[in-house]
């Protein structure tokens, strides 16, 4: 397996960012989120090899396509200082092009790859957007993206990416219309507070280890079914979510540490059609938050579906709809606090990419045939995103070693739920 960087520079916006933009502040949601990147891989099968070839390279498409969508989304060819203000500087986002000696299906038979195909570590500040084209030897290509998660939640990067591909296949004649300038004055919806809590501690990475489990749309229902007699209607995301960390939270236990571990979930919530009156469609940035769910003891799996179900319906029901309160901000910044003050040692993050329209971003060549995040992510911490079908679901978990070889072989997970990779 030979790896190869071809190029590596730097895209800047097709037009100069004017001067009242030069200066984004952060947001009340912005400043407690530590700086990392919201990291993310597209797979795209090779659908347009033929005698004559490509009219162009995909690489020279996605440059040009993104120096335009740039122009649009500015503060992502800026650079952030102190670590939460963007100086909107248009010094550019790093394109990378990479060539590896491998067929894409060996991409879940090797971990070492998945390193490969990253433009960084994920520890970087600088800069905000990364991105690194890869081109396999069967002709298939992987997009990976990072960016940083201190101006951008799930949403905005989602829609990022389809108003990027949407440039890119207006490019090739499409005429499609072209995306509606995002709006990133979130600040003065939710001005930022004098101090923040960090939303996740900063953590080491040495001794974990990512896994990813598929779950198919019939054991879903079949999960939905048996939890439904105890609990009203839950969501996809509800149910497995509490069924991973469940898993997990026994796992840990079964390291000899009994009774279990009193454990938190921080589940996030996008809250832009929580609040109320609704926020504008074209705002963006980090327009999230979340909840906490805790588990002291061992419980059947509808308890903690019920929690859930419970502490999410309370907190929409004091804050998104209570948002135009002139103490709201102050509300909010106390609910963080008092939530971190309760919240367990031993706590998990869990993140939903669902119903965003990833598997939608198709640059001209075809959609993805896969979508899934890197292995650059944090101890403790539950992704769950569509499945190509848009029915299943796929998690991606990351846990210290020693719990992920109890997690895996946790019989209630491989009822519902397969290792996939």
């Amino acid at each position: 397996m030979e790896f190869e960087i071809v190029s590596k520079e730097s895209i800047k916006p097709s037009s100069p960012t004017p001067p009242e933009l030069r200066h984004l502040s952060p947001s009340l949601f912005d400043a407690p989120i530590p700086c990392h990147y919201v990291e993310c891989v597209f797979f795209y099968h090779n659908n347009e090899s033929s005698a004559g070839g490509r009219r162009r390279s995909h690489s020279e498409e996605l440059k040009e396509s993104l120096s335009e969508v740039l122009t649009h989304y500015y503060p992502f060819a800026g650079r952030l200082i102190d670590g939460a203000s963007v100086e909107c500087n248009d010094a550019g986002a790093t394109f990378t092009e990479a060539n590896l000696r491998c067929p894409m299906s060996d991409v879940t038979k090797n971990d070492e790859i998945w390193k490969l195909l990253c433009p960084g570590d994920g520890t970087e500040i600088n800069p905000i957007l990364s991105v690194q084209l890869t081109r396999f030897q069967c002709g298939g290509e992987a997009i990976c993206v990072f960016l940083s998660h201190k101006i951008s939640d799930l949403v905005t990067f989602a829609t990022f990416m389809n108003d990027w591909a949407s440039i890119a296949r207006n490019h090739r004649g499409h005429h499609e219309l072209l995306p509606v300038s995002p709006q990133f004055n979130a600040s003065s919806f939710f001005p930022p507070g004098r101090e923040s809590c960090p939303l996740v501690r900063e953590q080491r990475r040495d001794h974990i280890v990512v896994k990813r489990f598929a779950f198919e749309s019939p054991k879903i229902a079949a999960l939905k079914a048996m939890v439904s007699e105890k609990v009203e209607n839950p969501t996809r995301t509800q149910l497995l979510s509490a069924l991973i960390y469940k898993a997990a939270v026994i796992s840990t236990g079964g390291l000899g540490k009994q009774p279990l571990p009193p454990s938190s979930l921080l589940q996030m919530v996008n809250i832009r059609k929580r609040v109320v009156p609704p926020l504008p469609e074209a705002l963006k940035g980090n327009i999230i938050t979340f909840f906490v769910v805790p588990l002291q003891e061992e419980v059947e799996l509808w308890e903690v579906v019920r929690d859930m179900k419970r502490n999410f319906e309370e907190f929409c029901d004091k804050y998104p709809k209570n948002y135009e309160a002139v103490e709201w901000c102050s509300l909010h910044k106390l609910y963080m606090e008092e939530s971190f003050g309760r919240m367990a040692q031993n706590f998990y993050l869990c993140s939903s990419w669902c119903n965003v329209g990833l598997y939608e971003v198709d640059f001209g060549w075809g959609k993805p045939a896969w979508i899934t995040m890197p292995d650059i992510i944090r101890r403790n911490s539950i992704g769950l995103m569509d499945a190509k079908d848009g029915e299943g679901m796929e998690a991606v978990v990351c846990l210290d070693k020693e719990v992920m070889a109890v997690f895996e072989k946790n019989q209630e997970l491989l009822s519902f739920g397969c290792l996939k990779s």
